[in-house]
Order: structure tokens, then sequence, then C-alpha cells
């Protein structure tokens, strides 16, 4: 794999795997550089099936059964650098985070999903809830909590919506987790107060329904503790279902 890959207009660079990496952009309407250090270690959601079997997999449901290839990696960061547009330039210093898959990828078969990334100052959390529409009633749940206590996989998912949001979205998402040593987690993200978002639709064939997605940059707590960390909620339904 080369250590940079770049198009002329935006370059990535890996400095260091796992660890440091850089994004570089340059247009006539913008210009940024970004630098992504790790928060945390990468979790490799291959090992949700070992050490959860008893969940159903993202690779069972989004492959349908067929046993395709179907890998997903995710890891919260501390990213820094700037962005100029509009004759503004904006300074960053704040959290973010990655993910990376190798999957075969069908939106026209997805029913809806929630895939979501919490970074907090001690800890992070990558969640992801998949139904789809070929096999209603079976939903792919794969989770990791990352703190002190290591790296590891979530045993329990649940997540529910509260009230009345923008852009047709909920007021707020409750993410209720155990990790595989029992304990519990409950982090409850506003999305009625985000921060930002960036609506999207995934290409379809024509005169074939679209898949949409919100994806809801919001502040998030965890029960229990003072912090506020911040989340990625990404909320994502199929157009030819009923909302």
């Amino acid at each position: 794999m080369a250590r940079q890959l770049s198009d002329g207009k935006l370059t990535l660079r890996f400095v260091k795997a796992h660890q440091h990496f850089e994004v570089r952009l340059q247009t006539e309407a913008v210009e940024a550089e970004l630098h992504f250090h790790a928060h945390f270690p990468t979790f490799d959601f291959s090992a949700c099936a070992t050490a959860v079997p008893e969940n159903v997999s993202f690779r069972e449901v989004s492959t349908l059964g067929y046993n395709l290839p179907y890998n997903h990696q995710q890891q919260a960061l501390r990213t820094s650098g700037f962005v100029k547009l509009a004759g503004e330039t904006i300074n960053i210093n704040g959290a973010g985070y990655r993910d990376h898959s190798w999957v075969m990828r069908s939106d026209a078969g997805v029913a809806k999903h929630v895939w979501c990334g919490f970074v907090f100052p001690d800890r992070a959390f990558g969640i992801k809830v998949l139904a789809s529409q070929a096999r209603p009633g079976i939903i792919a749940k794969e989770g990791y909590v990352t703190d002190v206590d290591g790296l590891r996989a979530l045993r329990r998912i649940e997540v529910s919506f509260a009230g009345n949001g923008p852009d047709g979205m909920p007021e707020s998402v409750v993410h209720d987790v155990t990790d595989v040593y029992g304990q519990r987690f409950v982090l409850r993200s506003s999305v009625s107060g985000r921060h930002g978002a960036v609506p999207l639709v995934s290409e379809a064939a024509p005169g074939r329904p679209a898949y949409r997605i919100v994806e809801n940059f919001c502040p998030v707590t965890l029960d229990g503790t003072a912090q506020t960390g911040v989340a990625l909620v990404e909320i994502g339904a199929s157009a030819a279902l009923p909302a």
C-alpha cells in the first residue's frame, strides 16, 4: 500500500499506521490541512463475532447470508489543523474518529440503521445497528468501548429514539449497552442540540427508491459521569419504507 494517495487536489498521507495521518485539500474554493492522531487504539469489528457469537453480525445481514467479505474498523482520534474558505480561516482542535470498511454494500436492501462514534476525554465507543429489508426481524448489532480497562466488544446493545427533532430526526438518541464483562453504559445524544448535520442520499438505479442518511454531530453525555463528549450519530432509512 502506498504511504500517500492523491488526485492532485486531495492528498492523504499515512505518517504512522494507526497513529498519525494527514489530509490536505487544495482547490480554488477551499484549502484545508488536517492532522489526525490516535486517541485510542483501532477496534476491528470482526472481533465481535468471536467475543459475542450469539449476536447477529453485520457480515451475516449485509451480505445476505452468503458469507461474502465484510470488515470494519473504527478509531477515536484527536484532530488539529485548519480550513480556509470564503476568505476565513477556521482553526480546528478537537475530537475526531475514522471508520474504514471493506464490504459488499447495497443500501437499497437496507431498511434502517444507526451507526455512531462517541469520543470522550477518557473513553470512546463505536456502535452500529442495522436492519435489512430482505430478512425482517433480524437486526445486526456490533460495538465496542475503550477506556482505562482496555479495548473490548459490547455484548448487549439497545438503541431508542425520543421526541421530534430537526429534519425528521429524533430529539435525542439513547444507547443502552453492556460490555462483555457486564459493565453497563448509557449514552444520551442530543440531536436537537446538534452542532451541525450533513444530509446524504445514496445512489439508486433509475426509478428505484433511494436510501437517506443524516450525519448528526451532537453533544453526548454518559450517565453516572459529569463528562460531555462528541458524537457522530448517523441515522439512515430506506425511502421505500414508511417513516
